[in-house]
């Protein structure tokens, strides 16, 4: 066998396994990391071709990106609030719920309801979305030590939030029920303040749902 077609061989086989992490890295971390694909191809390339000093240049540059916060956002867990952090759509770090307010929430699950995370607005110095949607989640957690059912509600508004706006624009439909008229936070403690069951915008936003109003009225 010649060493041509040596080479021919050695390339096609670099090619094969290129395509093959590609892919892999795109199906188990999403569309995010095509860019992070695309830069190892460039450099593979470089080096390739014996352009290293290129090569080393675009690394430098790329990492340089990468530390000032380019390709970096946060996820959140639809369920619980979690976050994780992810780089070009790998996640590199997790941002758990507090408990006992993860607990609580996890209580409210459907059986076999699926895990699932969603795309939170890019965050800068001056708005955070992503610490927005955690706050929501520990409020939405509080409703679960007064009435589970309530508390389903709030979550599944604020998880369609995250999934419609991605925490972009506007509030979910249940911030009334999450709102500092409603939760009390004394000594970093997050509760819903007492006499709630008389709150005009907590009877408004339940009448709304189609909520039955007699079962609060009998803990009254």
């Amino acid at each position: 066998m010649s060493e041509s077609e040596n080479n021919r061989r050695f390339h096609f086989t670099q090619i094969t396994l290129f395509f093959a992490m590609a892919c892999t890295m795109i199906l188990g971390f999403g569309i995010r990391c095509v860019p992070l694909v695309f830069i190892i191809w460039v450099v593979l390339n470089l080096w390739k071709t014996e352009h290293s000093n290129w090569a080393i240049a675009v690394v430098v540059v790329f990492l340089s990106l990468m530390y000032f916060g380019v390709g970096r956002s946060v996820d959140v867990r639809l369920d619980t609030g979690d976050q994780r952090i992810v780089q070009w759509g790998i996640p590199v770090d997790y941002r758990p719920m507090y408990e006992p307010a993860r607990s609580s929430l996890l209580k409210l699950k459907m059986e076999n309801a699926r895990i699932e995370w969603c795309w939170c607005a890019k965050q800068d110095s001056s708005n955070r979305p992503d610490r927005m949607m955690y706050n929501f989640y520990a409020a939405a957690a509080a409703w679960g030590d007064v009435n589970p059912e309530i508390a389903r509600l709030v979550v599944r508004d604020i998880a369609f939030y995250m999934q419609t706006t991605h925490a972009n624009r506007g509030l979910p439909d249940s911030f009334s029920m999450i709102s500092f008229d409603v939760i009390d936070r004394t000594n970093g403690v997050v509760r819903i303040a007492d006499g709630w069951q008389k709150n005009p915008q907590v009877l408004d936003y339940l009448t709304e749902k189609g909520f039955d109003l007699s079962i609060i009225k009998k803990v009254q």
